[in-house]
Order: C-alpha cells, then sequence, then structure tokens
C-alpha cells in the first residue's frame, strides 16, 4: 500500500511539473479580435509588433490572419506566418518572421485552424 501511496504522489508531481514547462513554440495564434459592427472581426485593441524581442513597441499589425510561434520569451512571442491555401502555391509565403508580439495581444488555437 505504501508503494502504491508513493507511486501515486511520484506521478502527481511529475505531471505538474510537465504543465510548468509548457511551451508555446511551434503553436498556433490569432490576434485577440471583437465583433464589428458590420459582422466582421476587427481587433480588440492595436497589436504592437517588434522586430527585436526587447522593444517595447513597433508598428501595428496591419493582417488579420493566423500565425505560428517560432520562440519566445517570458511575455512576447515571435510570430511567423503560415501556409495560405487560397493561393496555387500555399507554401510560397510561409514561415517568413514577422517579429515579436505580446502574448496577451493573441489567442492560442488549435492547429488544424491555422491557416
Amino acid at each position: 500500500m505504501k508503494k502504491l501511496i508513493a507511486v501515486a504522489i511520484i506521478g502527481l508531481l511529475t505531471t505538474s511539473a510537465a504543465y510548468a514547462a509548457k511551451s508555446y513554440v511551434g503553436q498556433c495564434v490569432f490576434p485577440v479580435t471583437v465583433k464589428a459592427k458590420g459582422g466582421g472581426l476587427a481587433f480588440k485593441k492595436p497589436v504592437f509588433i517588434s522586430i527585436a524581442s526587447a522593444t517595447p513597441s513597433g508598428e501595428h499589425l496591419k493582417t488579420m490572419s493566423a500565425f505560428m510561434v517560432k520562440a519566445e520569451t517570458a511575455t512576447q512571442i515571435q510570430l511567423v506566418t503560415v501556409p495560405d491555401y487560397q493561393d496555387p502555391d500555399p507554401e510560397k509565403n510561409a514561415g517568413k518572421a514577422i517579429g515579436w508580439g505580446q502574448k496577451s495581444d493573441f489567442v492560442f488555437q488549435d492547429l488544424r485552424n491555422c491557416e
């Protein structure tokens, strides 16, 4: 009985450590949006994209599309483009670095929704 309890405790400790080390690299993200008056989507607030992760501000994100996370810091994620399956060559512009954005400005999505 003591061995069973010990194994259960070790199992709980290792699973909680795995959740603490969660990385968003390779995940799909989409800007946080609200429903616009015309029925479409609009940015909830301006999304700033900077060239370097240490830069506090940059240009506004102009395209409302999904991105992949290439790298991350504690508060920022590096965004790259995903394949556009509306084009004849979907991989033509995929994988291009866009810049760094705040994690709070993006919603993480399932990979099947990343296009």
